[in-house]
């Protein structure tokens, strides 16, 4: 492959060009590897392409190769794909390739061990062994496929009532393939112990695993103005594994509190209060439902003005944005002890955790930080501390060393 000084990767992540939290993360690793001296090119589908954003990437050095868009039947024939991938490793001749995200549509690692080439996996959820993605049940998070019983999807109708069993087994073929592929990489990342404890529990070999700094823009939070405001704020996925089911019960439990809830589009708003009979808080002032949001600074903003953020995510999180931003800005965290929150989070210093299920305790929390200006101000000093060290980019650069070491070129030169 390449015989240069510095490192190639070829980097490939489920997408590159938008706003969302896996697309963020991918814009940021190429800022991050052009100040380490890596070259890089990325090689993901532009379907979702700006012009205003590949603008604002022209200033790094990196090649862009679009991906054909993914479909099932890919993992099954693969010519054409296979076709493509050849075409670029020939041309850009990496070191190494280092995927992130979703594994399922990774087909191109089948590729990388025919050809020799060493890659790196980073998943930003818990799809790898979840139909679902997001592996949580009503009461917590969920682990019973981890091990292989994926027949549990069926069992617990992981998918929802309209799935049919044809697409559980899909799903399910997918999971066994991802398997294959996750261990033979040469080495999976990982954003905490306790994820990479999980894929240890999964068959990866602890000496293939490396933890490393989230990736994460410090520049996305820079130039919010801030200021202590009275409500609390919940944002994300309308999901169980991001807490949603348990908002409701909240805002009962909590009266006098204030808060916005951050929807998609005004559909999913009016759904989310008319099912669970919350118009009576909304009519009150006590619930203030906002939707529509398109530019992610707007979201910010609100965030920034906020007294609190709820995080009450119920799997096994890894690197949630919504944490990182609320931790940023100095804003105190509610939030359960599920995943990386139980590795980081000291309770009432950089945040307040209660128990998977200990909903009287969150909501508790959620009362004592509105009433106690000094318990405020210690989670925000805490907070952004701890928002510091999880994205620090001297963590980034020693973990990146870790992986692409120079000196494997330099060995591949002398080489007789």
């Amino acid at each position: 492959m390449n015989t240069g000084m510095r490192n190639k990767i070829l980097f490939i992540p489920d997408s590159f060009w938008g706003t969302d939290s896996g697309h963020r993360s991918s814009q940021y690793l190429l800022k991050a590897f052009n100040k380490i001296n890596i070259d890089v090119a990325v090689y993901a589908s532009s379907e979702f392409y700006s012009e205003k954003q590949r603008e604002d990437l022209i200033a790094f050095k990196y090649e862009f190769y679009e991906q054909t868009p993914y479909s099932f039947k890919q993992n099954l024939f693969k010519r054409k794909i296979k076709k493509e991938f050849i075409q670029i490793v020939e041309s850009f001749r990496p070191d190494y390739v280092l995927y992130m995200g979703t594994i399922r549509n990774k087909i191109t690692m089948d590729f990388c061990s025919e050809m020799g080439l060493e890659y790196f996996y980073l998943p930003l959820t818990t799809e790898y062994y979840c139909v679902k993605h997001f592996a949580a049940l009503d009461n917590g998070p969920c682990f019973k496929c981890l091990h292989g019983s994926y027949l549990n999807s069926i069992k617990n109708r992981c998918l929802g009532p309209k799935y049919k069993l044809l697409k559980y087994l899909k799903d399910i073929l997918l999971t066994f393939i991802s398997k294959k592929r996750i261990l033979r990489a040469k080495g999976i990342l990982g954003y905490s112990h306790d994820q990479l404890s999980m894929l240890e529990a999964y068959g990866v070999n602890r000496g293939n695993t490396i933890k490393t700094s989230i990736f994460f823009d410090h520049d996305t939070i820079n130039t919010t103005s801030i200021s202590a405001g009275d409500y609390f704020v919940c944002s994300g996925q309308l999901t169980t594994a991001k807490g949603w089911h348990l908002i409701p019960q909240i805002i009962r439990n909590t009266p006098g509190i204030k808060y916005k809830l951050i929807f998609l589009n005004e559909e999913n708003a009016q759904r989310f209060v008319l099912e669970n009979n919350l118009e009576k808080q909304q009519k009150s002032g006590y619930l203030d439902i906002v939707y529509g949001v398109e530019n992610h600074q707007d979201v910010l903003d609100i965030f920034a003005n906020a007294r609190g953020i709820l995080v009450p995510s119920y799997y096994a999180t890894t690197g949630e944005f919504t944490l990182l931003e609320a931790l940023g800005l100095g804003k105190p965290v509610i939030l359960f002890n599920a995943g990386v929150h139980r590795e980081v989070i000291v309770h009432r210093k950089n945040a307040m955790m209660a128990n998977v299920g200990d909903l009287a305790a969150y909501c508790r929390h959620i009362v004592e930080v509105a009433a106690n200006d000094d318990l405020a101000m210690e989670l925000s000093a805490g907070g952004q501390q701890l928002y510091q060290e999880l994205t620090s980019f001297d963590f980034f650069r020693s973990s990146m060393n870790d992986l692409f070491p120079a000196q494997v070129n330099l060995e591949r030169q002398q080489a007789p």
